[in-house]
């Protein structure tokens, strides 16, 4: 049977996530997918013959180590902004509860 390598790098893909349970169903079914076609990790992962390589110089790497640097920060900056902003709704949530329940009081 020949990989299917499209069907493997979509798991593979799942060795990335931040959920342990995830990233462990994704090790099990790429290693049955290999297996299936016979192959190894080793065998998988070597480049096939007449498909273009490419190779990542580490000036290359730097520049995407940095990229994804920046692009965490952003992440980790845009998460704490949400939750100023998810904190002062709630705030600004209960004092209008709060003074709704005094208007309807005062008309009552």
């Amino acid at each position: 049977m020949t990989l299917d390598r499209e069907k493997l790098a979509k798991v593979a893909s799942l060795l990335a996530s931040d959920k342990m349970g995830e990233r462990a169903a994704a090790a099990a079914k790429a290693t049955a997918i290999l297996q299936r076609a016979g192959m190894t990790w080793e065998e998988a992962l070597r480049p096939v013959p007449g498909r273009q390589t490419v190779v990542l110089l580490p000036a290359d790497t730097a520049a995407l180590d940095a990229e994804i640097a920046r692009l965490r920060a952003a992440l980790a900056e845009s998460d704490t902004r949400r939750t100023e902003v998810e904190a002062r709704c709630a705030v600004l949530s209960r004092q209008l509860q709060a003074e709704r329940s005094v208007f309807w009081r005062e008309i009552a």
